[in-house]
């Protein structure tokens, strides 16, 4: 799923993104199967042994006391997404009228995008390795579900660019 060579335009990047992860997905659901049987076939004993491997998770209290102010890392906005640089694209492709409708339905659909990552955020850590996967899987599906959302939005303002203002966006780093 990676690239042969460096994605250039933001349409570019975000296929390959995508491309990504659904591979990941993929590789979740050949692993996910075999890990839930072999779960299922340990002892009470082993299992719990087994979770332990997992992520050191504190109480979410105590959490919350040592973090004041943040909520858990999943449902805290993303760089590049949530604060996708509406502004800062408007600066360096000085768009026409017409363009900055478009970029209102690109902001848009970036706002839908995060909704939707953040409604794939579990409210509880999951404890097993079986749920972990599963979490993450739900995780992986909404992230290919905002990319979907974000992409045609991105197209229809990428494409009505000129020349000189894709190459502007293309050379945008966040």
């Amino acid at each position: 799923s990676c690239p042969r060579t460096q994605p250039r335009s933001p349409l570019e990047r975000l296929q390959a993104m995508t491309e990504r992860l659904e591979a990941t997905l993929e590789a979740l659901e050949i692993v996910r199967p075999p890990l839930e049987k072999f779960y299922d076939s340990l002892s009470s004993d082993q299992r719990r042994r087994f979770d332990e491997l997992g992520p050191k998770i504190a109480d979410p209290d105590a959490q919350r006391a040592a973090r004041p102010g943040q909520s858990s890392a999943c449902g805290e906005d993303k760089p590049g997404l949530a604060n996708f640089p509406i502004e800062k694209i408007q600066e360096a492709v000085s768009p026409t009228d017409d363009q900055l409708d478009l970029l209102d339905k690109l902001e848009d659909a970036t706002f839908r995008a995060v909704d939707i990552m953040k409604a794939a955020c579990p409210d509880d850590p999951p404890v097993t390795p079986s749920a972990r996967l599963a979490a993450t899987q739900s995780r992986v599906e909404a992230m290919i579900e905002a990319a979907k959302v974000l992409q045609p939005a991105l197209e229809d303002f990428y494409t009505a660019l000129s020349d000189q203002q894709k190459a502007r966006f293309n050379s945008m780093r966040s």
